[in-house]
């Protein structure tokens, strides 16, 4: 391990003079203002600061512990009022704390907020009114001094050193803890023993207030530098103990030390209680100051503490101050009386020259604290300050001086010349000088330590603001708009050839200057649009961007002036207020970086100056500012961003910053921090921070949240976002953050669960397939309910509609049968139509009232019809009876016919006694007695032959009978007489043996010529009995 330490200490004291930085530091200071709040109780005093893993800063403030971000201030809870802890972080990032009244470690608690954890609950109340000095920690141990008791924390239990003389602090250095016994001096922890190095007892009655490594020796690990509070330093070497003498002794001797620590270039931070922090070598030599005047808050530091980037904070009586030291870059301005706009500069061997637009000053940068000195002969511009070796030109705006042993000496005329603005050393022959002016080039000659002004340019007309020299010994004379290129051979003397390249004004509008440099012997102009060169178009010169030094500079999108190329090939340049170089990479392309001066504010930049040392000082509005490339800092550190809290709907707190791993606060959300938020709550806001400290105002943050958005948002200096209107679904909160050089912190992210409505949870679904379930089961059960009583009921209405169908077909076929036969009408419904049928006995029977006419006369239509359908509906009973087939109706005629369409149904005899008793029902409804013009009288015709029968036509079905005997059967009853049944001979001749008849004889019929008639009397008895017979039989 030591053989590793010596080489780099080595190296780092042998380059003290080589990275000591010149100027002052960048200082962020924190009034106490900065951190007070309503919420908790502080105080102005602070004494201590450490750093956790996540970046956050804690301030042992006398009031409590504090916790910085780079954004907010807040106070650990429990801490308040006890003021004054000590604190120290063991490996695994834990802080632990020690004060007057507890001891413990910080860690967040279910909310994420930071609280002081108790451990004396550990020393069971064997130790009372414990008092805290100082706290140490060796790897994950942690120890805690107090005024006879050295504790250990250790695998969760304590182990405790006494003390009878007492302790007065513990120190961790190199791995090893020291201990400082009043008795025995400077003590060694060793395998669990305290043991005494040799030649330390004096330091027991010291005030040690930081022990310090210096380099291990062969004859002894433990060196180390002791800082006391009033006796100065002391190192331990070898097992010597000596006094450090700080130099200058008068101004330093007697400083109170509270605090020292290790700064990454070797030299030692030391915090006093008067002169602010003094920043000193190995020797002890004092190399800076950093006070009051160079910007801290207060020059009483009560602690320093160096954080992971570097920076180094100081615990003041007064507030807290930040200092970037050491830093590659550092700043003189007014608090170095250094007044104007700085013009130029020049670095020569221990002194600095500024050129301002105040005058001439000077400053001996090698001193402690820098303080500039002016020539009181110069009060206007001095734009240019040349090296000439054993003196310096310096061209103020009233003229051009030569210093020399610290006194100035005019060079050009008293009169005449105008305003001075440039001058440029010829390369070609180094005693010769260009002057430009307001009025043109003037040439001045150095010869033999003698100054000639020449005189002034014949051919360059116009203002010379820049000048420059190229390969070919040409110079190069411009301004805001005109340019002139003028042969530098000595022999043309005033009058050399002269070409003017004036732009056009559409050029000079866009450009605005023409600011020339000589780069590796070629021409090249600064201008507002960027680099631009002459570039040979034919035999014409066109002005162009250039692209030597990348596109940046060359398509127009920013300005490029102060080109100035260093000795190590370096160009440097300013754009948009940032300065940097621009340095060569692969391929011959060109790389601006801007990164290292990212500190510097933005201003205008007038002049650069590379030194002989490498270090480059630039010119600026408000002082110079120096770039020191060997003081290494590391611009790729990645900040932590930190959630600081999410806030729900109504601005309640649901997270304060701090995940817990093992009790030890982080940046990874761990389960118990997942939030689930009800779907009322559908907005969520989320504040961060990131710890990066070099310069706050400038970091920047791109967030999105993963299920609501699909790509990272644009970069912003916002440190909150929310959100609103979420739906329900898994998200996840990310954030980055971007410091002012382009580095990314590691994301930072918070998962959450937004729960869907009720009716849309998991158990809402459940409920919803159980419902859905019973209802279709219930509809299911009603349906079959449903279609069961449907079954049952269009079952009846089907048995209804079928009894209804037969009852109407009943009626339909007895209607049917009383227009058609029955055996005709079967057939009629088998085939829709029927054959015509030929019966050769039917016998046809013919009615007609006499007199039908002259009764209808006065009787009503309505009680024509009445009788009419009285006395045919007694004929249709009658007839009935017989089985004999009615035909039709016409008028008052009635037609039957018997043996048809059966011929077995009935008998002619049938017939004719059907007609008897149509003849006595008639009789008895009219007597004798009846009047006459209301009396009935009926006339019956009958004959047996041969019929055709069926139905003609297809509507309107009626059964009817066709042939000669109808027509006979018809003359019968024409050829009767009322009261009487006419039968012809051929139905006689049937019935004779049944029925007496009388002959009537021939009778002329109509159309049928003579035809034998018989009028039935009477039924023979003989043959009634026997019908009798038969039917009682």
């Amino acid at each position: 391990m030591i053989k590793y330490l010596i080489i780099p200490i080595f190296i780092l004291m042998g380059n003290l003079r080589l990275l000591a930085q010149v100027g002052n530091p960048f200082i962020q200071t924190f009034e106490p203002a900065a951190y007070r709040s309503d919420a908790y109780i502080s105080s102005p005093q602070n004494w201590g600061l450490i750093q956790d893993n996540r970046g956050i800063i804690y301030v042992s403030n006398t009031s409590g512990i504090l916790e910085y971000d780079g954004a907010t201030w807040q106070a650990v809870q429990g801490t308040n009022y006890q003021g004054n802890f000590q604190l120290a972080k063991n490996s695994e990032g834990r802080v632990f704390v020690g004060g007057n009244q507890d001891i413990g470690y910080l860690a967040p608690d279910s909310t994420g907020k930071m609280q002081l954890v108790s451990l004396l609950p550990h020393l069971k109340g064997k130790y009372k009114d414990l008092s805290v000095t100082k706290v140490a920690s060796i790897g994950r141990d942690v120890y805690f001094s107090t005024k006879n008791t050295i504790f250990r924390w250790s695998n969760g239990g304590f182990k405790a050193w006494h003390s009878s003389t007492g302790f007065a602090r513990v120190f961790s250095c190199r791995n090893q803890l020291y201990a400082i016994d009043k008795e025995k001096g400077l003590c060694v922890l060793e395998k669990d023993q305290l043991k005494a190095l040799p030649d330390t007892k004096k330091v027991g009655g010291l005030t040690v207030t930081a022990l310090l490594p210096l380099l291990p020796t062969t004859g002894s690990k433990h060196n180390l530098l002791l800082v006391t509070f009033d006796k100065g330093l002391y190192t331990y070497q070898d097992h010597v103990l000596q006094k450090l003498e700080l130099s200058p002794a008068p101004e330093f001797g007697e400083a109170q030390f509270m605090h020292g620590i290790m700064l990454a270039d070797g030299t030692i931070a030391l915090a006093t209680t008067t002169k602010g922090v003094i920043i000193i070598n190995h020797q002890g030599r004092v190399k800076k100051v950093i006070d009051k005047q160079a910007g801290l808050n207060d020059n009483t530091v009560l602690h320093l503490f160096k954080d992971r980037e570097g920076g180094l904070w100081a615990g003041l009586n007064i507030g807290i101050s930040r200092i970037d030291y050491p830093s590659p870059v550092a700043f003189l301005n007014g608090s170095s009386r250094l007044e104007g706009l700085v013009l130029s500069v020049l670095k020569k061997r221990q002194n600095l020259y500024a050129g301002t637009t105040s005058g001439l000053y000077v400053a001996d940068v090698t001193s402690i604290e820098p303080s500039f000195q002016k020539f009181p002969q110069l009060q206007n511009e001095v734009w240019k300050i040349l090296d000439l070796g054993d003196m310096l030109l310096v061209l103020s705006s009233t003229g051009l001086y030569q210093l020399s042993n610290k006194v100035l000496k005019k060079i050009s005329p008293v009169n005449g010349g105008g305003i001075y603005k440039t001058i440029h050393q010829s390369q070609k022959d180094l005693n010769k000088f260009y002057v430009g002016s307001s009025e043109g080039l003037y040439i001045v000659l150095n010869q033999d330590g003698r100054w000639k002004w020449e005189g002034k340019v014949k051919g360059v007309n116009h203002d010379v603001t820049w000048l420059t020299e190229d390969q070919k010994n040409k110079v190069w004379a411009t301004c805001e708009n005109n340019i002139s290129v003028i042969d530098a051979a000595s022999e043309y003397g005033l009058q050399p050839p002269v070409q003017n390249l004036k732009p056009s004004p559409e050029t000079v509008k866009k450009l605005t200057r023409f600011e020339v440099h000589s780069i590796n012997g070629n021409i090249y102009f600064g201008t507002n649009k960027g680099i631009y060169s002459f570039q040979k178009r034919g035999k014409r010169l066109q002005l162009e961007p250039d692209k030597t030094f990348g596109s940046m500079f060359a398509n127009g999108s920013r300005e490029a002036i102060n080109l100035t190329p260093t000795s190590n090939g370096e160009i440097w340049l300013t754009s948009e207020f940032r300065t940097g170089p621009l340095r060569k990479v692969k391929g011959n392309a060109y790389v601006w970086d801007t990164i290292p001066l990212s500190m510097m504010p933005n201003q205008d930049v007038w002049t650069i100056h590379p030194d002989p040392q490498g270090v480059v000082w630039m010119g600026t509005t408000d002082g110079i500012f120096n770039y020191n490339s060997s003081i290494a800092k590391n611009y790729l550190t990645k900040p932590h961003t930190v959630l600081r809290k999410v806030k729900l709907l109504g601005d309640s707190t649901v997270f304060f910053g701090a995940f817990e791993n093992k009790g030890i606060a982080s940046v990874i959300q761990s389960l118990e921090f997942r939030l689930t938020l009800p779907h009322a709550i559908r907005s969520i806001r989320f504040e961060f921070a990131a710890t990066s400290y070099d310069a706050p105002a400038k970091l920047q943050y791109s967030y999105m949240l993963e299920g609501e958005d699909n790509n990272w948002s644009h970069w912003t200096p916002e440190r909150r976002k929310e959100y609103t209107g979420l739906d329900e679904g898994s998200y996840v909160f990310k954030v980055k953050a971007r410091n002012m050089y382009g580095t990314e912190s590691v994301v930072s992210s918070f998962a959450f669960t937004s729960l869907p409505p009720f009716y849309r949870t998991w158990w809402a679904y459940c409920l919803y397939f159980i419902l859905w379930v019973g209802f279709i089961w219930g509809f299911v059960q009603i349906k079959h309910r449903n279609l069961v009583a449907s079954k049952n009921y269009l079952e009846e209405l089907v048995h209804q509609r079928t009894m209804q169908l037969e009852a109407e077909k009943q009626k339909s076929d007895e209607l049917l049968l009383n227009i058609l036969p029955a055996e005709t009408a079967e057939e009629l419904k088998a085939r829709g139509r029927t054959q015509a049928r030929s019966y050769e006995n039917a016998t046809v029977l013919f009615t007609d009232f006499k007199d039908f006419t002259r009764i209808s006369q006065d009787l009503t239509p309505e009680e024509l019809v009445t009788v009419i359908d009285f006395y045919f509906c007694a004929f249709d009973g009658i007839i009935s009876k017989y089985n004999i087939e009615k035909i039709k109706t016409m008028g008052d005629a009635y037609m039957c016919a018997g043996g048809i369409p059966n011929p077995e149904a009935n008998t002619p005899a049938d017939v004719i006694k059907a007609a008897m008793e149509i003849v006595a029902f008639v009789e008895r409804l009219n007597p004798p007695d009846k009047p006459k013009k209301h009396k009935f009288e009926i006339r019956v015709g009958i004959h047996t032959g041969p019929v055709v029968a069926g139905i003609v036509g297809t509507k309107k079905f009626a059964y009817d009978i066709w042939g000669d005997t109808v027509n006979t059967a018809a003359r019968m009853e024409s050829s009767g007489v009322e009261g009487k049944i006419n039968i012809s001979g051929a139905t006689y001749e049937l019935v004779k043996d049944e029925f007496i008849c009388s002959h009537r004889g021939k009778v002329e019929a109509k159309n049928k010529g003579e035809i034998d008639m018989y009028f039935v009397e009477a039924v023979v008895e003989k043959q009634v009995l026997e019908h009798s017979h038969v039917q009682s039989f």
